[in-house]
């Protein structure tokens, strides 16, 4: 694997989003959330209920990755959000995620996609389900059969699950595809590999989903953030 993290101070100032929703331009972002049907959250350690600390912090500025006229309707689906302060990164339920600005994840390489579901019986709840990397050229194939364009072949990866789901309702847009990988000094690290654009059927296994992939963007990320910071 050719993995680099981005290594920038203050990079916990900014958040990845997909851009179809930043057009409902909500002002501020809430940090280590778990089930929506609560407030705050509790949970039990060591026999007694806990609440979980949660964070909400205004956005400063969202920015959009820079589009052009004739491009696919899903390409270049991505934004930053830069927030108004950095997030306490001190509690266990908010905690950062390394960027790979370049990346080579083979085909049928296992990952995790974590956060809610639009429907289902636990739609309020944060859920994980096992997935695997699929062909991108499969899955373009597949989805020009119904006329929807992907964009660029590197922009975007595909993914299909590694067991039936038990929720068939669809992620939201932007919840974060995940794998652990084991970095140059032998400690293992999350990374994001790309965030839910789209999908078919969830209640069908051999139906891929489209994430954008975000190590195509790195470079972008990396240059937004330095120039926000100043840095030369």
């Amino acid at each position: 694997f050719n993995l680099a993290k981005l290594q920038l101070p203050n990079l916990h100032y900014y958040f990845l989003c997909v851009t179809r929703k930043v057009h409902s331009y909500s002002n501020s972002v809430r940090l280590g959330d778990y089930n929506l049907s609560t407030d705050p959250d509790m949970e039990t350690m060591f026999g007694e209920s806990i609440s979980t600390y949660t964070q909400t912090i205004p956005v400063e500025k969202f920015i959009r990755y820079p589009t052009s006229a004739n491009q696919s309707g899903y390409a270049n689906d991505l934004a930053l959000i830069k927030l108004s302060r950095p997030a306490d990164l001190s509690s266990v339920n908010v905690r950062p995620i390394c960027i790979p600005t370049e990346a080579d994840y083979p085909i049928g390489n296992p990952a995790t996609v974590s956060g809610w579901k639009r429907a289902g019986d636990a739609a309020s709840v944060v859920q994980r389900e096992s997935v695997h990397l699929v062909d991108n050229e499969l899955c373009e194939q597949q989805y020009v059969r119904i006329r929807v364009e992907l964009g660029v072949r590197e922009s975007f990866m595909c993914v299909e699950r590694r067991v039936k789901a038990t929720n068939c309702g669809s992620f939201l847009s932007g919840t974060p595809l995940l794998s652990v990988r084991t970095d140059y000094d032998g400690v293992n690290r999350y990374y994001l590999q790309g965030l839910y654009a789209f999908g078919l059927s969830r209640c069908n296994h051999n139906i891929t989903d489209v994430y954008v992939n975000v190590s195509y963007y790195g470079r972008w990320i990396k240059e937004v953030v330095e120039l926000e910071m100043g840095v030369e």
